[in-house]
Parts: structure tokens; sequence; C-alpha cells
């Protein structure tokens, strides 16, 4: 297939972003996409998406924004609308919609450009993530695996007391490995929407201007499922210590001090009235322990010891966490039109009832079963036999079920304030 085409353009019709290595050649195509959405916009209409052949052309429009992808790869339409909002929802994790409308309103032909210059690396990185993560399509965490006794012993560390929680407004306390959550400290009447989280690991994963691997840094940034219109202050520190150190190297005299900081004044008017607290991983370590799980975060079909599996993924819908063994991405279009068929327009919440729907090609047999409690889809050969696919599955669920503790995280491994 070929690359998926990302734009993100202003009403005005100025460039804010392309994922297009040539910009000179998406500028020229900026024209042709404001001229379709306004022939559309004159007729009183909003245009969603366009059906060239093989090619599917998808847009949000967000005044004063509008973003267009343009995809050969066969997904849902749904899917596309799914990564445009990402996209937006990371122009806003960096101006918050407040800014936004009031910027534009006072100057309808501004180039956006100018105010994020810098994270384009974060966009980058994020059209990546949308073309092969799996927690990103089914709106879920990706989860460390770990000993349930030790991701306590990480969240008891981690937890720097009420006095100093409610003297800093701090919101959440984040542990991070490899890109994956291990463990989370979070007010007990909300927990953080995976969306936010995403747009967080987004910012903190890769090198920019605004973050050195290896040093602490504070930044402002907006969580938009938690609050477009406002900041939060996030102090991120990439832990670099001995693989012998004891799981007590985070205590939470340390900790305290990373929130301190996460709470203090900042710039660009963001006000500190809530801070997060993040710790990264690099290939330094943290614990031993920690360091010793890497090699179970990958883990093999040779686990479940099912025959006929290719893979699975497995989302927990109460936690709203996924796991899934190693992952090559061939299987995405297919996982993506199950979904789809899955959670229908007219049926988004997906009833109360067990759903299941069925692929074949000349390749793969893929099977999706959603129930009240998980969402599972599992890849077989197309010889398999429908009934043997279902008893596939069943012994999947039955495996997670056994191992969820180290799976996913919950109970003592996720704090409370």
């Amino acid at each position: 297939y070929l690359p998926r085409r990302y734009f993100i353009l202003s009403t005005a019709g100025k460039l804010v972003y392309t994922s297009d290595t040539s910009e000179e050649a998406a500028t020229g195509l900026v024209g042709v996409m404001q001229a379709i959405i306004s022939i559309f916009a004159d007729e009183g209409d909003k245009i969603r998406y366009i059906d060239v052949g093989q090619t599917k052309i998808s847009f949000l429009l967000k005044a004063p924004l509008y973003l267009v992808v343009v995809s050969s790869q066969g997904e849902p339409e749904t899917v596309l609308r799914q990564h445009l909002d990402y996209l937006y929802l990371q122009v806003l994790s960096v101006v918050t919609v407040s800014q936004l409308q009031n910027i534009f309103a006072k100057r309808s032909n501004f180039d956006l450009r100018q105010l994020i210059s810098g994270t384009e690396p974060f966009f980058d990185s994020l059209v990546s993530t949308l073309q092969t993560s799996l927690a990103v399509a089914l709106s879920s965490i990706s989860v460390y695996r770990l000993p349930p006794t030790l991701r306590s012993d990480l969240a008891r560390a981690l937890d720097p007391g009420k006095e100093t929680i409610r003297s800093l407004d701090l919101l959440y306390v984040l542990l991070l490995a490899e890109g994956r959550l291990v463990t989370l400290l979070r007010p007990k009447k909300h927990s953080i929407h995976p969306t936010d989280l995403h747009l967080l690991l987004e910012t903190v994963r890769r090198p920019s201007p605004l973050l050195e691997p290896g040093a602490e840094s504070w930044f402002p940034i907006c969580l938009p499922r938690f609050n477009p219109r406002g900041f939060l202050h996030a102090y991120v520190s990439f832990l670099e210590t001995s693989p012998t150190s004891p799981p007590h190297s985070l205590s939470a005299s340390s900790s305290g001090s990373n929130e301190s900081k996460a709470g203090g004044g900042g710039g660009g008017g963001a006000k500190a009235e809530d801070g997060i607290g993040v710790v990264i991983l690099t290939d330094g370590g943290l614990v031993h322990s920690i360091l010793m799980s890497r090699a179970h975060q990958s883990y093999s079909l040779g686990e479940l010891a099912i025959p006929g599996l290719r893979h699975f993924v497995y989302k927990d819908r109460e936690r709203v966490q996924v796991t899934t063994p190693r992952w090559e991405g061939e299987l995405m279009t297919l996982y993506q039109r199950l979904h789809a068929a899955l959670h229908p327009r007219t049926n988004a919440s997906g009833g109360g009832g067990a759903s299941v729907q069925y692929l074949r090609t000349s390749h793969e047999a893929v099977l999706g079963w959603m129930t009240n409690d998980f969402e599972l889809y599992v890849s077989t050969s197309p010889l398999l036999p429908p009934a043997a696919m279902v008893k596939c599955a069943r012994r999947v669920s039955e495996w997670v079920k056994r191992d969820e503790a180290r799976l996913f995280l919950s109970g003592k491994g996720a704090g409370v304030f």
C-alpha cells in the first residue's frame, strides 16, 4: 500500500501540517481541498469523505481548521476519521481550543505554523503511531506486563503523600516504560482518557527541542479530553539508574521533588492549577525487576499453546486496556474492518449482549468477538473451520483471564488520591 497522506490547513487555505515529504507539492493541493469543501458548504452541507476507486479521501472540518487524509489501504472510513481526530487533538495539545478560536477570530489568515513551530516531531510521531498501534485503534491503553506485587510496590513508591498532592494540585503521576503504562496515580473521581495518554506519550518519547532524553524537563500541555481550554504542567524525568538499583530508588521524596516542578509556574499564560508527574524509563533502566520484565512485553503465542492461533488482540472494556502478542502490522486493516462491524454508528455503545463477526481472505481468517467485558480479535489460517476459530477465541479469553493480574493495571497497582 502507498503511505497515507495527512494534511492540516486553515479555513483561509494556509497549510499547517503535512506528512508529505514535499511541502511544495502539498501546498499545491491545499487549494483543491479548500475548493471541494467550499462546494459542499455552499449547498449547506459538510463533506465527510470521497471514494475514488480504491482511494478514500476523508475530511474533518473543525473550524478554523480543516483536516484531510488520503488512503488506498481499504480501511473503513471511521478509521480515517479517528486518525484525523487524533491530529486535531494533537493541535489542541499545543494550542488550546480557546486560543485557536481567539487567534483566528482576530486574524482569519493567521499562519498557525508560526505558533506550533518546533512541534513537528510530535505530529510525525503521531502519524507513525497511527499506522500500526492497536491500542490507538481500539481506544485503549497498552500496559507494561509486570507481576502484580511489583506493580503495587512501584505505585506505593511513587505516591508523594496527600499533603504534597493537595499543595501542588497534582492531577496524575505516571510511570512509563517502552511506551507503555507501568502504573498510574490519579484522583478518585476520574481516570486518564486513553486519547490524552497517547498524546502525552507522543510528546515525551520522541526527541525534540522541548525534551532531551536522559534529562529532566517540564512543559505546559493541554489534554483535550480532560479540558480542551486550559493547560496542565507536566514534569518529565527520564530516569537512568543501575540495573541493580532496588525498587525503593523511586522514593516518595524523590517523586515529590518531581511534582513540585510539575506544579510550578510557567510561560504562555498557563496556570499551574494541575500537574502531571511523568517518569520515563530509558535503556539505563530503573530497577532490576523492571529490566528483567522487558523480555515478557512482546510475548509469543508459545505461552498460550493454542493450535492454529496466529495472533490475537484482547481489550478489557472496563479497564480500557489492551494486550497482544508480538505484532507485525499485516493484520491491521482486517482488524479495523472487524472493529467497524462490531461498532456500527447506529449502535456505538456495543449493545448489551455478545456480538461476533468473521472475515476470511485467501491468506487469513479473523474473528471478532465482543461481550460486555471484553473485545477479542483472533487470526488463524483461512483453512481453519469457523467452529475451531471460536474454540481458539474461547481459549484465548480463558488464558487472559488467568493472567490478567500481570497483563492489566488495576487494584493496588493503580494508586488513587
